[in-house]
């Protein structure tokens, strides 16, 4: 039997140690589930951060990343960026994710981070760079949602 699962929401402060882990904050654990919370996937984002999927949905971003043509060249080079750096993370006994320093160096992150996570993933930013850019962005959100999910996205929930 396939296990789902959870899928969480909100945004968490966390602190980096010299070694380069953090707790896991227990309230993204409860939404994703004590077992999916053991194993993970990180990797580097399109954007200046990181992304981090259980074991369960990086499985399904797995598999489209399987059917992506190796007979076309740019096919091939976004397949291995995409992929550069991605690694497994397990939880240790004290709740704490390693994470490797050139994925650290990458999104910049030295200490102070912010978990956001959205439903299928959770991006790890540094604090200062995730705070510049909710507070400088002025999207306007109505045109946003008409543009990304069109005209009465929501109109059947």
């Amino acid at each position: 039997m396939t296990q789902e699962t959870k899928k969480p929401v909100g945004q968490f402060e966390v602190t980096f140690d010299s070694k380069g882990r953090f707790i896991l904050p227990a309230q993204l654990k409860r939404q994703i589930g004590e077992e999916a919370s053991q194993e993970f996937v990180l990797q580097r984002s399109l954007d200046k951060c990181l992304v981090l999927y259980t074991e369960v949905q990086w499985k399904k971003i797995e598999a489209k990343i399987e059917r992506i043509t190796e007979f076309n060249e740019k096919a091939r080079l976004f397949k291995r960026k995409l992929l550069q750096g991605a690694t497994r993370l397990y939880l240790d006994a004290a709740g704490r994710l390693l994470l490797p320093p050139q994925m650290l160096e990458y999104a910049s992150i030295t200490k102070d981070a912010i978990l956001s996570s959205q439903t299928n993933k959770t991006e790890i930013w540094d604090a200062k760079a995730f705070y510049d850019i909710v507070q400088t962005d002025d999207t306007d959100m109505n045109a946003l949602a008409l543009e990304v999910m069109g005209p009465g996205f929501l109109d059947d929930i």
